[in-house]
């Protein structure tokens, strides 16, 4: 029986399942539209490539904001470009954040969506505002009786608690954008111990986000943000662009390939291979990169064979978000009962963002068009299968 292979936690990335799936083959399935003909989503000049728009607190600000934030939205975007609302859906964030991003949002300009060279009204554009102070990596004081009691719970391996712990501290007591990474980091490692392991990479994404550190401007007056380690001399003080401190930052990217395997997410585990390579050199562990050289030859190998890889896709929140191997053909099946699929956004690097609905039968991504991310939108819960078979 021809099988595809399912690469697991088992034994940290050394190891493999075998399950019983279609038969492996060489598929060549009709190209998708080409970006002319689809629909091309609105852009704007504030956003880079990933739809992260870098928010700025005014500085006549009343009250002030001290917090840094992480914050996911959704836009509805008219044909002339102006944005008719938005959704303020989750993230790292409190309602003060709340205001001044749906008033920056709003205040925001957009080129229109088209569709066949037309502009058209286009719903439910995904933006991520990031609001980022200059803080170095590190918690607050209020913070670390708390992480203690934490780390205590999950040497206990109280589960359920921990998890109660964390979102309790996300919620209410974290404020910097290294303490949620930190959080999301740890929760990602309790929900692989209870194999919830699609919302653990989804956990683990966060926890290794970055963007451009800010520092601190020259001559910054008094009570302007202070290192967290508060005895460490102004010379050590670092501002990476992880949200992570360069250590953790390295184990956060070697978790989050472990759970990109198990969710058979291949491409999304070479991507962040190569973050992790440099990383690690950068804070002089390389051999953390070095040790895992073999394993992901393994899967340049199984990816270049005529083997089928097939991955469970589980939305979360209505979405899944899936970086293409080097694959490019690729075929839906196996939709859930009540489940539902609206579309896929194709992300591919700085070129326009193409909506278009799911293919039946296998489709491919066109070479011209790059390194792509798929994102699946649906019905919260659904899941499906995504096979991807040799190009």
């Amino acid at each position: 029986m021809n099988t595809t292979r399912k690469l697991t936690l088992a034994v940290f990335l050394a190891s493999s399942l075998f399950s019983a799936l279609a038969s492996a083959q060489m598929i060549s399935g009709p190209t998708v539209q080409a970006a002319g003909e689809g629909l091309i989503k609105p852009d704007a000049n504030p956003l880079n490539p990933a739809n992260r728009y870098l928010l700025v607190v005014p500085r006549d600000q009343r009250p002030p904001i001290a917090r840094e934030a992480l914050v996911n939205v959704l836009v509805d975007i008219d044909a002339s470009g102006k944005v008719k609302s938005v959704n303020v859906r989750n993230g790292f964030h409190d309602s003060a954040v709340d205001r001044l991003v749906e008033k920056a949002v709003k205040g925001m300009s957009f080129a229109p969506a088209t569709q066949g060279g037309n502009p058209v009204a286009f719903q439910n554009l995904s933006l991520q505002v990031l609001l980022r102070q200059a803080n170095p990596p590190g918690v607050s004081d209020a913070m670390r009786g708390d992480l203690v009691k934490l780390a205590e719970t999950m040497q206990k391996q109280d589960y359920r608690g921990a998890e109660r712990s964390i979102d309790t501290l996300l919620d209410r007591n974290a404020k910097r954008l290294f303490e949620m990474a930190l959080l999301n980091d740890q929760k990602a490692s309790v929900l692989m111990s209870v194999d919830r392991n699609p919302e653990a990479l989804l956990l683990s994404r966060f926890a290794t986000s970055s963007s451009p550190a800010v520092k601190p401007r020259a001559g910054a007056p008094a009570g302007a943000p202070a290192p967290a380690a508060a005895d460490a001399p102004a010379a050590e003080v670092t501002f990476p662009d992880s949200f992570l401190s360069p250590e953790l930052y390295v184990d956060a990217l070697r978790k989050r390939i472990a759970l990109s395997l198990v969710n058979n997410q291949t491409g999304e585990a070479l991507q962040v291979y190569e973050m992790l390579k440099e990383a690690a050199s950068a804070a002089g562990k390389a051999e953390v990169a070095e040790t895992l050289a073999p394993q992901m030859q393994q899967i340049n190998d199984l990816l270049a064979s005529d083997q089928q890889v097939g991955s469970a896709i589980h939305l979360i929140g209505g979405e899944w978000s899936f970086t293409m191997s080097p694959r490019r053909t690729f075929e839906v099946s196996g939709l859930s009962d009540k489940g539902r699929l609206d579309g896929i956004d194709i992300a591919c690097g700085s070129n326009p963002v193409r909506r278009m609905p799911v293919p039946e039968g296998a489709w491919k991504i066109p070479d011209s068009w790059g390194q792509c991310d798929l994102i699946f939108r649906g019905k919260d819960g659904s899941t499906f299968n995504l096979f991807e078979y040799l190009n």
